[in-house]
């Protein structure tokens, strides 16, 4: 079967299922699973589907639901690992940083090496931090959302308006220049403003796979924020971001 006519049956068969698994799609097409790995990447790096581990979800699916933390961790590790280290570096000894939810900004709290204060609303971060004797943390209440070790709410909102940090740390399920940051779930946007709102420095770290995709909710903030870490970045897109103002960081 050619390549083309692969890519048509996997896309139809993931976008009515809304998921398939790596085993199914090579039975399904009677082909090797490494065949179809490649074809799930290729897929994915052309923004078709939303490649995990094991398989791949619908674009149709992910819009607007929140993908679990563990099926976040296991895409791009070792760039988020780079963008983490990266990011850490940033931070100077008495800093106040507020670190968002999620895969990446996890990967800046197991890099933190400074004498720091630090805020987030994310189980995990809380947990490793929990563990560093030279980081003083606070966590919020709220709703604990299943399977995303987060929490939400007008409690967690309040909580970090309550804050003026030296830097803020945002994670963004896509950014585009035309929409700025945007988001699956409409519960997680009043966060991620508070979030962003609160630190002098407004940092967004965020792997090559997410820019210039919209998902499903609005949450803007592109002419608030100074700096984006990122992995890798097209030469002219850098620029683009960089015309307003944005430094970018390629880890």
């Amino acid at each position: 079967m050619l390549p083309a006519k692969r890519h048509e049956n996997i896309l139809k068969y993931v976008n009515k299922y809304k998921t398939g698994s790596v085993d199914d799609l090579s039975n399904l097409l009677h082909v090797s699973k490494i065949t179809v790995r490649r074809d799930l990447d290729e897929l994915s790096a052309k923004g078709l589907l939303l490649r995990t581990h094991g398989g791949a979800i619908s674009v149709y699916s992910y819009l607007a639901v929140e993908i679990p933390s563990t099926e976040k961790s296991s895409l791009f590790i070792e760039e988020k690992r780079r963008m983490g280290k990266a990011a850490a570096d940033l931070i100077n000894d008495d800093d106040i940083i507020v670190l968002d939810s999620g895969t990446t900004t996890f990967e800046i709290a197991k890099n933190l090496h400074n004498q720091v204060t630090v805020i987030t609303n994310d189980l995990k971060i809380a947990m490793e931090l929990s563990l560093k004797d030279f980081v003083t943390l606070y966590i919020t209440g709220g709703l604990v959302e299943n399977n995303l070790f987060s929490t939400i709410g007008k409690s967690t909102e309040n909580f970090f308006n309550e804050f003026h940090a030296d830097k803020s740390f945002l994670g963004a399920d896509a950014i585009s220049l035309k929409y700025g940051i945007t988001n699956r779930t409409v519960s997680q946007v009043p966060i991620k403003r508070s979030i962003a709102m609160s630190g002098a420095l407004k940092i967004v770290v965020a792997d090559h796979s997410k820019f210039e995709k919209e998902v499903f909710v609005n949450v803007g903030l592109l002419d608030e924020i100074d700096v984006i870490i990122t992995d890798k970045m097209d030469d002219d897109y850098k620029k683009k971001y960089e015309d307003l103002g944005i430094k970018i960081i390629l880890a």
